[in-house]
């Protein structure tokens, strides 16, 4: 499994071993876990791009997670303890 932190709304850290389970936290970070996939993935990118000010992609989960990552809004964290997991 590897370690995350979702840094909006506050910071929160999470582990996830696959894409379903990372969108998963991250859509309980944002209170949108209960809501379809589409409009779920929006959600997300609207509430990312408030707060970054940079477009965020939500055609599907793939890209809005690079572009999550690639603008520091989720930090994969890298290191010993997730090697062990």
């Amino acid at each position: 499994m590897t370690t995350y932190v979702m840094k909006i709304p506050h910071m929160r850290e999470f582990k996830a071993s696959n894409q379903d389970e990372l969108l998963h936290e991250i859509s309980l970070s944002l209170l949108c876990d209960k809501w379809g996939v589409d409009s779920m993935l929006k959600n997300i990118a609207n509430a990312c791009c408030d707060w970054q000010g940079e477009v965020i992609r939500y055609g599907n989960a793939s890209e809005l997670i690079e572009d999550l990552i690639d603008y520091k809004i989720l930090i994969k964290k890298e290191g010993k303890a997730d090697e062990e997991s």
